[in-house]
């Protein structure tokens, strides 16, 4: 009996949360024919590592390179979807097309649509804040591809129920095609792995450290890296024996090591790229630190909670108060302690976000809280344990079977 195929897009195979998603998708669809075309050429070390030894996935190069401008990104767009319709021409139509990210989502309507396909996709950010520095003409663009197309998708897959709002009352789109999924995580072998040797040399890093602060995300203006920085500078002014390791890949690598050298913090801050397994970094340091300005989730979140690591969080939408208070997102003025976490208010300028940053990575080093935290965050990240039953494969397995 053939197997039934799974078309799978996504806009870029890096290291981030909806790669590692995708790949637990793969993973438990091992009876079903996974065929992943990503959008941009090229693939983390991460993601090739990940996938070596899955034999139901096949992996097409679009050989399309990656233009930021708005006509580049035009043009890649067209290219995307010309490719797939020559892919869908030639091999046939697969049984179900699933889609991450923006570009990827748009792609895979229309050629759903073309070919009469069952169409999948998923919403994983904050599309008001992902697009708010977009220039008037592309956010027009964006807001009417979105509200014309997303609804002739079969299902949209919501990543927070604070996401699903933003597309109900931002971008028109239908609540009844709207399920949200949170991420679901093999907590015991995030554990187990943490446990193993750590194939880097940081010990002459870390040695003398009082706390060691880690962050983890892609190395980008969304994620905060710069802020972090910023507010770490004044931390080690406090006490000159803290650390910070940022672990990540991303165009602002370049950017942060200049800011480390222009702060003086060579002697406090390490910057890390990929590892095959970062869970050890996890295991070394005291206190997590995730100052994103905006985010669809926070997948580095729950691992560090998996890791037992109390997490300090910026309040951004969506989905750091999802995970350390249970609940949609809310405006707060001051740092809050949530129910398995610390919260950080958004700020109008980035002066005052910094401020308000450092006082709550001070607030850990000053009182007793840290245990505290932990044991928190380990009771939190139950939640999210695929023992719990992957409700991505429920879905899918619905549309093919």
């Amino acid at each position: 009996m053939t197997r039934k195929t799974v078309l799978c897009l996504i806009d870029r195979l890096e290291s981030g949360g909806a790669e590692r998603v995708l790949l637990r998708i793969i993973e438990d669809l091992n009876d079903f024919q996974i065929v992943l075309i990503p959008n941009f050429s090229g693939h983390s070390e991460f993601f090739i590592s990940q996938t070596k030894d899955l034999k139901n996935l096949r992996i097409l190069d679009s050989r399309i390179n990656e233009d930021l401008s708005f006509i580049g990104k035009s043009k890649s767009l067209l290219q995307y979807l010309r490719f797939m319709y020559r892919f869908i021409q030639k091999e046939g139509k697969p049984d179900l097309a699933i889609s991450f990210l923006e570009r990827s989502n748009l792609v895979n309507i229309l050629i759903s649509k073309l070919f009469r396909l069952r169409s999948v996709i998923s919403v994983r950010n904050n599309l008001s804040n992902q697009y708010a520095s977009r220039s008037k003409l592309e956010l027009f663009i964006v807001k009417l591809l979105i509200r014309n197309l997303y609804n002739q998708a079969d299902c949209i897959v919501s990543l927070t129920k604070s996401v699903k709002s933003n597309l109900v009352k931002d971008f028109g789109v239908k609540e009844s095609k709207i399920k949200v999924i949170y991420n679901s995580y093999d907590i015991s072998t995030i554990q187990s792995k943490s446990k193993e040797v750590l194939n880097l040399d940081v010990s002459s890093f870390i040695k003398n450290k009082s706390t060691l602060f880690l962050n983890v995300g892609r190395l980008s203006d969304q994620k905060g890296q710069l802020l972090l920085l910023s507010a770490f500078r004044k931390i080690v002014e406090y006490d000159r024996n803290s650390k910070l390791i940022i672990l990540g890949e991303g165009e602002l690598e370049l950017s942060l090591k200049e800011k480390i050298m222009e702060l003086d913090l060579i002697r406090n801050v390490l910057l890390l790229s990929f590892l095959p397994n970062p869970f050890p970094i996890y295991e070394l340091a005291d206190v997590f630190v995730f100052p994103s300005k905006f985010e669809g989730f926070g997948n580095a979140i729950i691992e560090a909670m998996a890791c037992g690591l109390p997490i300090i969080s910026a309040n951004c939408k969506f989905g750091p108060s999802e995970i350390i208070d249970n609940q949609e997102y809310f405006e707060i003025d001051n740092i809050y302690q949530g129910k398995f976490g610390v919260l950080v208010p958004m700020k109008e300028t980035r002066e005052q976000f910094e401020i308000e940053l450092f006082e709550a990575m001070r607030m850990l080093l000053i009182n007793n809280t840290q245990e505290f935290l932990s044991k928190k965050s380990l009771e939190r990240v139950r939640s999210f344990d695929k023992s719990n039953g992957n409700e991505w494969v429920d879905l899918i397995k619905n549309y093919l079977i």
